[in-house]
């Protein structure tokens, strides 16, 4: 129940519209998982993936890249398409460890993986899903140090799609301009 902050009153309008809302997303979201099993995936999914990076810092004794970075990843999963006439619900958050969610790794860093935080998806009813995690990454990096602090440096990421085959998995990269920029 909502309150009326002015006059410290419940607002029941609000409340029935909030509740119906909620009713609407539960009975989705029990349609959507009721016989959905994440370890399924669909055949020749692709994948959309980009990365933003927010910090880096490098380790010059070890020649390693750490970053903090977003993670754009994004896929369509035909078992999450709905009726928005029969669900108006324009995007649902599900916390991403309840679906499948690609298999993607950096395998060119100290440890071959990411160390993501756990974040909610997005889901939309063509059954679009945009997953943005928040990570850290390790990547080793033949660092410059001739003139430091105003060398340049250039690092690769190098990540795969770890267990699925090119013809099970298909990852592109985003194209400039196709991922949300934050700065």
């Amino acid at each position: 129940m909502k309150t009326n902050l002015a006059k410290g009153e419940p607002s029941e309008k609000l409340s029935t519209v909030d509740h119906a809302a909620i009713a609407v997303r539960d009975q989705l979201l029990k349609n959507l998982f009721d016989s959905y099993k994440k370890e399924n995936y669909a055949e020749n999914t692709t994948v959309h993936f980009g990365i933003t990076p927010a910090d880096v810092i490098f380790d010059t004794e070890n020649n390693v890249m750490d970053s903090r970075v977003w993670l754009q990843i994004s896929w369509i999963d035909t078992r999450f398409i709905w009726n928005e006439t029969e669900f108006p619900v324009s995007v649902l958050r599900v916390p991403a460890e309840k679906m499948w969610r690609p298999d993607i790794s950096l395998y060119n860093g100290p440890k071959p993986s990411m160390d993501c935080y756990a974040t909610n998806a997005l889901v939309y009813p063509n059954g679009k899903v945009w997953w943005e995690p928040a990570c850290r990454l390790q990547t080793y990096c033949s660092l410059t140090l001739t003139n430091a602090p105003y060398d340049e440096q250039i690092c690769n990421m190098r990540f795969s799609g770890g267990t699925l085959d090119g013809f099970t998995m298909g990852l592109e990269l985003w194209k400039e301009g196709n991922v949300r920029p934050r700065y």
